[in-house]
């Protein structure tokens, strides 16, 4: 990147740029390693995840076998890395999905040519997909992300996953109607988190419902302090405070000394 440009802003003398430039190449470098340390870490988790499943490939109890053999796997890994069994689990699928469905994408990641946010987005955004239409989704969506941002192209990556399904919405929606749920989560002082999965225009619905009540009653509380204030100030109690703080008013003018300069 070039900092010719910038010796013309206020304070940005020619030393400053080459600091800049120095700040930015530093930046640029710690920024590929990084990406490429976060593409290996995913590949040696999906190893782990790997391990599980051919430990428990031979035996007859093969789903609580590889359960055990992916619990004991994270645990130790786990301890390395300083976090939660639970967390090293989920992140044990989420490498392994990504080496198996995405490869090109790790391999982006690990050249520098995306960041972690374009990962999750291919990701998230193809989970919608059967696995035989992943690749081609990838190989759409790679190109786009290597050109912007996440956030920038997040909605063209959506509808590119959308257009991509061999399914229709309507057939999609239909089989998604019998994932409704609702759940509690706890969050402390006495209140929890209520979830609905629901279709999206029931949600809007509700959503519009409680907004249009929840503005219903701020303006009736509004209306009603200032009612309340009104009462107030036209209360008897109110009038004759006002008299009295008049009177004493008056009084302390008359009791000021008139003084009369004569020229």
């Amino acid at each position: 990147m070039g900092y010719d440009g910038f010796t013309g802003f206020i304070g940005f003398i020619d030393a400053d740029a080459a600091a800049l430039a120095e700040i930015d190449h530093d930046v640029a470098a710690a920024d590929a390693a990084l990406a490429a340390a976060q593409a290996q870490l995913a590949r040696a988790l999906a190893r782990g995840a790997q391990l599980a499943e051919r430990q428990a490939a031979a035996s007859p109890r093969r789903v609580r076998d590889h359960d055990m053999a992916r619990r004991a796997i994270a645990a130790e890994l786990a301890g390395t890395m300083r976090v939660a069994d639970r967390t090293v689990q989920r992140r044990m699928d989420e490498a392994a999905e990504l080496v198996e469905h995405y490869p090109a994408t790790l391999d982006a990641l690990e050249a520098h040519r995306i960041h972690t946010g374009h990962v999750r987005l291919i990701v998230e955004s193809g989970a919608i997909l059967p696995p035989e239409a992943r690749p081609a989704f990838e190989a759409a969506a790679l190109p786009r992300c290597e050109a912007d941002t996440p956030g920038r192209v997040r909605s063209a990556i959506r509808m590119l996953a959308e257009r991509m399904h061999p399914r229709t919405l309507t057939e999609r929606h239909q089989g998604a109607r019998e994932t409704r749920r609702v759940f509690v989560r706890p969050v402390g002082d006495g209140m929890c988190e209520l979830t609905a999965i629901l279709p999206l225009v029931i949600g809007d619905g509700i959503y519009d419902r409680l907004t249009r009540q929840g503005r219903a009653l701020q303006d009736e509380r509004n209306a009603a302090r200032e009612r309340l204030r009104l009462a107030r100030g036209c209360s008897p109690a109110s009038r004759a405070r006002r008299r009295r703080s008049r009177a004493a008013l008056r009084s302390s003018c008359r009791a000021l000394p008139c003084r009369v300069s004569r020229s």
